[in-house]
């Protein structure tokens, strides 16, 4: 099964085509991506030599 996006997976679930374990898989799956995505637009944006620090996960 692939990522949902989050209207099809809220569909999904208030239509209970998918089991709250399934829609809790699925949530997990999309903020991986999410954190992915900010992690790659934090370090476009940051100039080459200057380090930041990491905010606590």
């Amino acid at each position: 099964m692939g990522t949902y996006s989050l209207d099809e997976l809220m569909q999904r679930w208030y239509t209970e085509d998918l089991t709250t374990e399934q829609v809790i898989g699925q949530i997990l799956q999309v903020l991986q991506e999410l954190r992915k995505r900010v992690d790659e637009l934090e370090s476009r944006s940051r100039p080459q030599g200057v380090i930041t620090p990491r905010r606590k996960s």
